[in-house]
């Protein structure tokens, strides 16, 4: 059933990238409390993403945010922003997911997103 999983991915990166950034206020939906049950896991999301600057992606234990590790280097912070984009499509599936942040290969941070905000270079 990976197939349903990778086309609901594609529906929900379709229907952000139609949404505007004027809409709801950051905070105007209260996200439920995160369960392990309701929090995703890291690894289905990096395979759902298939992205090949994506290493891995560690889900937040309180399931408020993911860390992306990238392949990338500190000065491809233009790239590091298009995998967080499409980083925040699947992550914000999840309404607990609040923030994603996209790593350099060094760990260092080069993007971060915040829900209801365009992702930005640091």
């Amino acid at each position: 059933m990976r197939s349903s999983g990778f086309l609901i991915g594609l529906l929900v990166l379709s229907i952000a990238g139609c949404t505007s950034s004027s809409g709801a206020q950051h905070g105007s939906i209260p996200s439920p409390v995160a369960t392990p049950e309701s929090c995703p896991d890291g690894t289905e999301l990096a395979e759902t993403m298939s992205d090949p600057r994506v290493r891995s992606i560690e889900v937040r234990t309180d399931c408020s945010g993911v860390s992306i590790s990238t392949a990338l280097s500190g000065d491809q912070a233009d790239l590091a922003l298009l995998v967080c984009d499409s980083a925040t499509g699947l992550a914000y599936a999840h309404r607990s997911i609040e923030q994603v942040t996209v790593n350099d290969e060094d760990g260092e941070r080069l993007v971060r997103g915040t829900r209801g905000q365009a992702c930005m270079k640091l």
